[in-house]
Formats: structure tokens, sequence, C-alpha cells
């Protein structure tokens, strides 16, 4: 059970690599004959590095991470995004989305013997959850202006007392710009607002990504 839990987790890291190709758009050539077409705007997934700092009123955030953007048309892509980091007061931090927080957490009960092959397969499915979507918009040849609006996040941070632990409900939504750096690679630095449900908080929040499209 372990293992095939460890290789379903492993599986999921290659899910924006597929999912990008699934974009396919049947038409018919001069000849009338039919021909399956994948257009390029859907292989222009990518895979980011990324830092952000999040500024609360009684403590920041400072987190390191990686994240995907899986396109679902020619302006449109589903956000993943998973990054640890630390605290101003020095405690541990995890920022993620909430379907693959979650789904984490169901495998993590399986592996553990607490759990059946439902949940299991629950857990996997959760990880296909997207936290947000993004919205692009070009400006002239090169430069692309990206909104986003990640409404199910998830934000942790440990304490010595675990009854002092955090746990938040979050969401997200600002902008960022996208400057190429090469054919495949580019910078995008991001502003925004962080929402935590529980508290109705605000929190300003930022941060630059290097990205790397995963084809030409």
């Amino acid at each position: 059970m372990k293992n095939s839990t460890c290789t379903l987790l492993l599986s999921l890291f290659f899910v924006p690599c597929f999912a990008q190709d699934t974009t396919k758009v049947i038409q018919k050539d001069s000849t009338g004959s039919v021909h399956v077409n994948i257009p390029k705007e859907g292989r222009r997934g990518s895979v980011l590095l990324v830092a952000e700092h999040v500024r609360n009123s009684n403590f920041s955030t400072t987190a390191f991470g990686i994240g995907f953007n899986v396109p679902v048309g020619k302006h449109m892509g589903l956000n993943y995004r998973f990054a640890l980091g630390s605290s101003s007061d020095r405690r541990f931090y995890y920022r993620g989305s909430l379907g693959g927080t979650a789904g984490g957490w169901l495998l993590g009960q399986v592996g553990d013997g607490l759990g059946s092959g439902f949940l299991e397969a629950l857990g996997v499915i959760m990880f296909f959850v997207p936290e947000g979507v993004t919205v692009s918009t070009p400006i002239g040849k090169k430069l692309e202006m990206v909104h986003y609006l990640n409404p199910l996040c998830a934000d942790y941070l440990d304490h010595s007392d675990p009854s002092k632990e955090e746990f938040y409900v979050t969401g997200e939504i600002g902008s960022s710009f996208m400057f190429p750096l090469s054919n495949r690679i580019y910078a995008k630095p991001h502003a925004g607002m962080k929402y935590y449900y529980k508290t109705g908080k605000i929190a300003p929040e930022g941060g630059v990504s290097i990205g790397m499209y995963f084809k030409d």
C-alpha cells in the first residue's frame, strides 16, 4: 500500500506535463480528411520556482517553492503551488493548494493504516484540484500581464505547542508581469492580496518566480 501511494504521489508531479497535451481540435484539411491538431496554446504549460513574502499585521512569512500552470485555453491556466519557509517569529511555514494539502493528509491516513482504498483514490483526486486560475493579457509582442485568482489555498504555521499550531484556508487575488528571458525561460514578479477566510483578515503579498515552458 505504501509503495503504491508513493508511486501515485510522484506521478502527480508529471500531471501538468500530460495535461497540456489534452487540448485537441478535430479539423479537416483541404482534401476533406479529418485529423487531430494540438494548438500551440495547449503546449505552453510551465513550471515555476517561486519566492514569496506575505506581510500580516502581527507577523510575516517568507517561502520558497515550486508551482505549475496548466493551460486550459489560449489565455487561461490552472494554478498549482507548494512552498516551504518560515515566519518572522521563526516558525515553520507551509503554503500549498487546498486540494493538494487535503489529498496529502488523506494519503497520510491511508499510509498509517487508518483508511481504505476509497480514501486513497480520493486523496489522489484531490491533488488534481487547482488552487485557482490565471488570465493573461498580451502587452505588445513580448510582455504579458497575468491576473490570478486563487480561492483554494492553504497556510500552516507550526508551533512547539500543538495547541497553538495554526491552519488557515486562504484566497489570493493579484496581478503579475511575464518578462521573457529566452524562448522558454521567463521572470514573473507578482503582487496581490491574501484573504484569511477564518479571521477575515487581508494581507498584502508579493514575490517573484522564474518559469520555464514545458515546450516551445
